[in-house]
């Protein structure tokens, strides 16, 4: 309830109360008006930012299913290549396998040609290695003969060590250095 204490006090005009507010109410439409706009602003870079990533994002899923792709036939070609290596390893191993024995077929074969040599025969001479050649020998190099017991230790003996290389035979206008670590090394001398 309102109480009037000054009954002479003038008046109090409606339009200046409406002034006021309207000044004030500018100020609020001004204010929201602006804050709306920085939102605006703000949502609309936010809008192109997600815009960009989420184009960067559909680039990078399309290169995933490429890549997918591209792992499956890389596990492909891998496996083509394990089968034919692991086919090549079986090829050597059965190769391997036979000429093992080949070889021991060979050395039984020798033995016995060895134990033939070796026998004296009834005239105390040493017998004949027959002069049959096998398939891939010339008859050049079928075996001879053996006369006297050196000869068949001379042809018992084991052969030289294939490993063993002879030294190259060197110009006289090279000189040649070896190192104390076994490095050999050759100056030409002037």
């Amino acid at each position: 309830m309102t109480i009037i204490h000054d009954l002479d006090a003038p008046a109090v005009e409606p339009q200046a109360l409406t002034a006021e507010n309207a000044s004030n109410r500018s100020w609020l439409v001004a204010i929201f008006a602006a804050s709306a706009l920085i939102l605006t602003a703000i949502n609309l870079f936010v809008s192109v930012h997600l815009y960009r990533v989420s184009s960067d994002v559909a680039v990078l899923e399309s290169r995933l299913e490429r890549l997918s792709t591209f792992e499956k036939r890389l596990i492909d070609k891998m496996n083509l290549v394990n089968t034919g290596l692991q086919n090549q390893f079986d090829q050597l191993n059965n190769n391997f396998d036979s000429r093992i024995a080949t070889v021991s077929k060979n050395v039984g074969e020798l033995k016995q040609k060895l134990a033939q040599v070796g026998t004296r025969n009834e005239f105390g001479t040493f017998g004949m290695v027959p002069a049959t050649t096998e398939p891939g020998l010339l008859a050049s190099d079928a075996p001879q003969a053996f006369t006297t017991e050196s000869d068949v230790s001379i042809a018992i003996s084991e052969p030289p060590n294939p490993g063993v290389r002879e030294l190259p035979s060197l110009s006289p206008s090279y000189q040649r250095f070896q190192t104390a670590d076994g490095k050999v090394t050759y100056r030409k001398i002037r």
